[in-house]
């Protein structure tokens, strides 16, 4: 199973369940300690059962509560094929209709877009090394970060400079097809499970780098306002990807932002002067795109339903039965995929009917959701709604314990007795629970994972009113400017809860915006090696980064050029 697959979060919920119901996570005759307490399992616990016993016991569910729990996620399906996600056209004419169509040309295996993309992807070693400070080459007192600093736009190109510009030509229509995809008023993930089946994402982080590529390119030649408006497009753009969808989508939007990010900050240090207003409508439009940044509570809820569609309901329907929207690029029918199904609780010496584990697994995942966005409702903030699921998480129970005593219960609920319904509906509950609370521990540092798009959109937002108030004044602010008007409005991320932190940096007239608290670290002892996002604000007389000389040869690799991210598979460099 592919873990950067759709679904990737509540799948985890998902197969915890079936391999609970089957046994699989029960260490029976071993020790777990948990709280500092020593837990013996019984060398019987939930004794697996096999072949007729198993179908001729009762049933933890009756097909009537079965087909329930189908319907229900079906609806949900239903309902994403004609959701609306509105939110404001940075400016121009807002196009009629969804984006859908124009978001899927730009990712169209087809069309000038790919053909742009293709030649992106495959020039990577050499576009990379050349517009990015990547490895070593950072230059020194400079704190290391994900995505590294654009260079400088003189860095010489030698003899490079033909292949920048065959990109360049490749990607010529690439910022109108951007301009019409964000021009529409509604604007959902067109992969909302339900509506169309997950492709390989990656494609969106191709287009981040063409944009950026044309977006230089316009700064080099004197062309500001042109290049501001693209990169605030393309940050649209990938905004929309996530607006909604199955955890990957989102998770790729975010590489995507990081991407532009760089080149967003190339511009606003660019030492020339800016049009007169240019940098306080690009302000503008960063506080349009933060006001419209898609919660956590969005695309959590459709993760679930995606692994519900491509995973657990196929074995509950009919032969022949497809997804609502289709099968997703990396699934297909069952049993067609290497290894699937290995923990799905439908092979010999499981301890409940097969149909039974399914709809226990639907249960848990239902569970999971609605704990998740109980702890982390719409309207709270990045930093509470992160906050909420660490509180959750802290609340529960034991897992052992609890799937220790569901297994306990589970051999006298599956025979025929007096107490039997009331067994198994203990069981389930206590199964469930077990299931929800390993994967909310897994998955409470997930939302952190976004928090990243959000600081850089806030950070930029910062960064737009810095160049305006350096060129209003005529001159660079100083770091109590930042505790005033009209600084210190723009440090206030909504969003996220708190205000940015913003330092001096070790060159003069440079400064350094973090957040005050690294949200997206998961753990303390991470803090000496994970590279946390900054975002460095210089004044037109500081110091530039150094460009590289002239190059001869090619960079040996893009992953030399770029850190590939264990969570998406893609180079973000």
């Amino acid at each position: 199973m592919d873990p950067t697959g759709s679904g990737l979060l509540c799948r985890v919920a998902a197969w915890a369940a079936l391999a609970v119901v089957s046994g699989m996570a029960c260490a029976r005759g071993s020790e777990r300690r948990a709280d500092g307490a020593s837990v013996v399992v019984p060398a019987d616990a939930g004794r697996q059962a096999s072949g007729p016993d198993v179908a001729s016991r009762p049933r933890l569910f009756d097909e009537a509560r079965i087909e329930a729990l189908r319907d229900e996620f079906l609806e949900q399906a239903a309902a994403n094929r004609t959701r609306v996600c509105r939110r404001p056209v940075l400016r121009g004419e807002t196009l009629p209709g969804p984006a859908d169509d124009d978001l899927l040309a730009i990712v169209a295996d087809t069309g000038p877009a790919a053909a742009c993309r293709a030649a992106v992807y495959e020039n990577g070693r050499v576009l990379v090394p050349l517009t990015r400070f990547i490895a070593d080459s950072v230059p020194a007192g400079t704190p290391r970060r994900s995505p590294p600093p654009a260079r400088p736009l003189d860095q010489p190109l030698g003899e490079f400079g033909e292949v920048f510009e065959m990109v360049e030509a490749a990607c010529a229509g690439l910022p109108e097809a951007i301009r019409r995809a964000v021009g529409h008023e509604d604007a959902c993930n067109p992969y909302l499970p339900g509506r169309r089946a997950m492709p390989r994402m990656r494609e969106q982080v191709n287009v981040a780098r063409a944009a950026g590529l044309l977006a230089r390119r316009s700064m080099r030649e004197g062309r500001l306002e042109e290049a501001g408006r693209l990169l605030m497009d393309a940050l649209r753009l990938g905004q929309d990807f996530g607006r909604g969808g199955s955890w990957i989508g989102p998770m790729i939007s975010t590489v995507a932002i990081r991407v532009l990010a760089g080149d967003v900050e190339l511009l606003f240090n660019a030492p020339s002067a800016f049009p007169e207003g240019l940098a306080a409508s690009l302000q503008a439009e960063l506080t349009a795109l933060l006001s419209s940044e898609p919660h956590p509570s969005e695309y959590f809820a459709d993760d679930c339903l995606q692994v519900v569609l491509q995973d657990l309901l196929p074995s509950l329907m009919p032969a022949g039965w497809t997804p609502p929207g289709g099968w997703d690029v990396d699934k297909g029918p069952p049993n067609t995929v290497t290894g699937e199904g290995e923990a799905s609780g439908d092979g010999e010496g499981n301890d409940v009917a097969p149909r039974d584990a399914r709809a226990l697994a639907l249960l848990a995942t239902r569970s999971v959701r609605e704990r998740f966005l109980s702890a982390c409702p719409r309207e709270s903030t990045r930093e509470a709604c992160i906050d909420g699921i660490a509180a959750a998480v802290a609340a529960l129970g034991d897992s052992f314990k609890t799937m220790v005593e569901g297994h306990e219960l589970l051999e006298a609920a599956l025979q025929p007795n007096p107490d039997g319904a009331a067994l198994r509906e203990q069981v389930v509950r206590l199964l469930v629970d077990a299931t929800a609370i390993t994967a909310m521990e897994m998955l409470a540092r997930f939302p952190r994972e976004t928090q990243t798009r959000t600081f850089w959109l806030a950070a930029l937002r910062l960064h737009a009113a810095f160049r305006a108030a350096t060129d209003a004044a005529g001159s660079c602010p100083t770091l109590a400017a930042f505790d005033e008007e009209p600084l210190l409005s723009a440090r206030g991320d909504a969003p996220v809860g708190r205000l940015l932190q913003v330092d001096a940096g070790e060159a003069s007239e440079t400064y350094v915006v973090t957040i005050a608290r690294p949200l997206w670290t998961p753990r303390p002892e991470d803090d000496a090696t994970e590279s946390h996002p900054f975002l460095l604000l210089r004044c037109p007389g500081a110091r530039e980064l150094p460009a590289l000389p002239v190059p001869t040869a090619p960079a040996e690799t893009v992953d030399a050029a770029s850190r590939t991210s264990a969570r998406t598979g893609v180079e973000e460099g």
